[in-house]
């Protein structure tokens, strides 16, 4: 009988061994190149990591010309955007200060003029006053605000062309009042400019000082430098049938010339209270062959016809239609603002200044 036989245990144990042995000895073999592979991975990423914190960067030629061609396009489209705005608000022209006071003295004779022939009441004007010249003598269009009134009073040299423009604009939207038959032009008046109190046009800086145990860095005044848009308000107050103000406020905000945002707009009707109920005699016209005639009857309600919201009273001249709605003035409050778009030098200027 041989050893194998006899030790078949010993025999089969040290087959299994032996073969586990191998499979073990491969897995830590895969095991280690593995290892190998992360650590060489771990080391170029390292590096990269090194060379990309500590390298300095040098943009590629070719994307550095596909930006600025792109940039250029953008500031082509930008510059006709721009354009197209300086378009809608009045040019600045260079106005002598006696010049200005001329001009706002014959806008004002003229306003009276067509108010005149219009019928349309200016500021201070009675109803009762025949002309009007009869106008408060301190009508002038909002040019005279405050202590000063350029009417007496030459404006200072560096303000009078921003005014005279001010006062087109101004003018501008009376004559819209004007040709669209309101009946009184209650108000107008307006904001005083920073260049009327000697100041630059840009927002003066104010020394602000730091919250205590707040920063004390000085920080960056985001207004420095001249502005892109600046806004110039005035109000106008005015009285009109409810037809007229639409056209009013549609002329205003479809017009070309000038760039106005309405900021407010409150309107109130004249008249607070209904039509009085209590009608001596009704009566429906006899002009209206479709609709019989009804008796008289002091005790009944006003009669209304489904064509037309009006109470008919009896006259002595024969019955007269009152309307119920739609005949009344309405007392409107314009709060405007003027857009001034700064010139082009200007917009180059402030455009963000790009990396080399």
């Amino acid at each position: 009988m041989s050893w194998f036989q006899e030790n078949k245990f010993t025999v089969i144990f040290g087959g299994i061994t032996a073969v586990a042995a191998g499979a073990l000895g491969w897995l830590v073999l895969g095991a280690k190149s593995d290892l190998e592979i992360a650590q060489a991975k771990f080391t170029d990423a390292t590096s990269e990591l090194g060379r990309l914190q500590n390298g300095k960067p040098f943009p590629n030629e070719k994307n550095v010309a596909a930006y600025k061609a792109e940039l250029g396009r953008v500031e082509g489209e930008v510059s006709k955007l721009h354009q197209k705005l300086l378009a809608t608000e009045f040019p600045l022209e260079s106005v002598a200060p006696n010049a200005f006071q001329d001009r706002l003295k014959q806008t004002i004779d003229r306003i009276k003029g067509e108010a005149l022939a219009q019928k349309m009441m200016l500021p201070g004007q009675k109803k009762d006053d025949a002309s009007a010249v009869a106008a408060d003598a301190s009508f002038n269009l909002g040019f005279g605000n405050g202590s000063v009134n350029y009417l007496d009073k030459l404006p200072q040299d560096e303000a009078s062309s921003e005014l005279a423009r001010e006062l087109k604009v101004i003018d501008f939207v009376v004559q819209l009042i004007l040709t669209n038959k309101a009946t009184h032009l209650v108000e107008v008046k307006r904001e005083p400019m920073a260049l009327e109190k000697g100041e630059k046009d840009d927002k003066k800086k104010e020394d602000k000082k730091p919250a205590p145990g707040g920063d004390t860095k000085p920080k960056k005044d985001k207004e420095d430098g001249p502005k892109l848009v600046t806004h110039h308000k005035f109000e106008v107050k005015f009285i009109a049938p409810q037809s007229s103000v639409m056209k009013i406020l549609n002329g205003i905000t479809t017009a070309s010339q000038p760039f106005l945002i309405p900021r407010r707009v409150f309107v109130e009707n004249e008249k607070k209270e209904g039509p009085v109920k209590e009608i001596a005699s009704l009566a429906v016209p006899p002009s209206d062959p479709a609709v019989p005639a009804v008796p008289a009857d002091p005790a009944s309600p006003a009669p209304v016809t489904p064509d037309a919201p009006a109470a008919a009273v009896a006259t002595k001249e024969g019955t007269k239609l009152i309307w119920v709605v739609g005949e009344e003035h309405v007392v409107v409050e314009l709060e405007l603002e003027m857009v001034d778009f700064a010139d082009a030098k200007i917009a180059l200027e402030q455009k963000p200044k790009t990396s080399k």
